[in-house]
């Protein structure tokens, strides 16, 4: 695996290969078969009225020559939350026209050539304060065919990558957020000891996790980095048992992100436990919340107690027989013993 290539601050360190565009060689490149976009996001601080630059690099990783077309692109939140380009309508933020994108159509790249855009930016006197959301993307001129492994189907697709470059307006901001629909398991059927090897435990016992499922909605104007611990605990004692770090994704403002995590090792054999959920956001403040506890029990007690609701009842049943049994046999040998002392009387008149 050859080195990360790093990030540009100034495209114009490069060789100038045309306006706005600077060219980066290397003598090894991995062969990903795409083209990477450098960065990944970057994040201005203009303020309204300001205009700035951002140099933006695309590397041809495909093994041989390509030739990219550029341009720029509102974002906006896709339905989990996460960054996405192309968005049209009420979910795009509208930034794409600040950006000024050097004026060729398109240029060739080899193998390893890394492409720096050196592009402006323009904010509106009369942009409000907040985040907003751009891209920069690189596309295939020449359609690349895609076979379809369901069916077979050959499609012409162009493949695109997208760096995406966000904007931290100073003025006036408002802040804040919320958790919303968390959801998380009850019960685990679970047989940590992986007793037997009987089919049906291992229908019982299935994946033997408990996942935990919250959204963090995002009430400011600003974005925010989300992150969270899911920290759980035995209802006995409170010992820690587990503590699972949710990784810190971004939340664009006024979105809602998706945010999912699974207590999978350490599951203790039986058990009462409560989790407990620490949302931690990019100002250092934390908000807890507190889930239904978590009930953990083997898999095998399952069986035990079917087998115990079929046998509890048939002894119940066989001894009520054996006593009813036992009350006739009493019965007809009190009625014997009656019979016969009947007779001793009749013989002594």
């Amino acid at each position: 695996m050859l080195p990360a290539v790093a990030a540009a601050k100034d495209c114009r360190e490069y060789q100038k290969v045309g306006r706005g565009l600077y060219l980066q060689t290397f003598d090894k490149t991995d062969v990903t078969g795409g083209v990477a976009g450098l960065p990944d996001r970057i994040t201005t601080d203009l303020a309204p009225g300001q205009s700035g630059r951002v140099c933006v690099g695309f590397q041809n990783r495909t093994g041989k020559t390509i030739h990219l077309r550029f341009a720029a692109h509102d974002f906006g939140a896709g339905r989990d939350g996460s960054p996405v380009p192309f968005a049209t309508g009420k979910e795009a933020y509208g930034a794409g026209s600040w950006l000024r994108l050097p004026p060729e159509e398109q240029v060739a790249l080899d193998h390893g050539d890394l492409i720096w855009l050196d592009v402006g930016v323009d904010l509106p006197a009369d942009t409000a304060g907040g985040s907003a959301y751009a891209g920069v993307s690189a596309s295939l001129v020449d359609p690349v065919a895609s076979k379809d492994p369901a069916t077979g189907n050959q499609t012409k697709i162009t493949p695109s990558v997208v760096v995406q470059v966000f904007f931290d307006v100073p003025g006036d901001i408002t802040d804040g957020g919320h958790v919303q629909d968390v959801r998380s398991t009850r019960l685990v059927w679970w047989d940590g000891l992986k007793i037997g090897k009987v089919p049906v435990l291992d229908r019982l016992r299935g994946p033997g996790i408990a996942p935990v499922r919250f959204r963090w909605k995002n009430d400011g104007s600003i974005t925010d980095d989300v992150g969270a611990t899911l920290e759980i605990k035995s209802s006995l004692g409170g010992k820690k048992v587990a503590s699972i770090d949710v990784p810190a994704r971004i939340v664009l403002r006024d979105a809602r992100r998706s945010f999912n995590t699974v207590w999978a090792d350490d599951i203790p054999l039986v058990g009462r436990f409560e989790p407990t959920l620490r949302i931690k956001r990019a100002d250092g403040t934390v908000v807890t919340k507190h889930l239904p506890a978590i009930w953990v029990i083997p898999s095998w007690w399952y069986l035990l107690a079917l087998v115990l609701a079929i046998a509890v009842p048939l002894g119940l049943r066989r001894r009520s027989k054996r006593r009813y049994r036992s009350l006739e046999e009493r019965v007809a040998a009190a009625e014997a013993a009656h019979a016969k002392s009947i007779d001793d009387d009749e013989w002594d008149d």
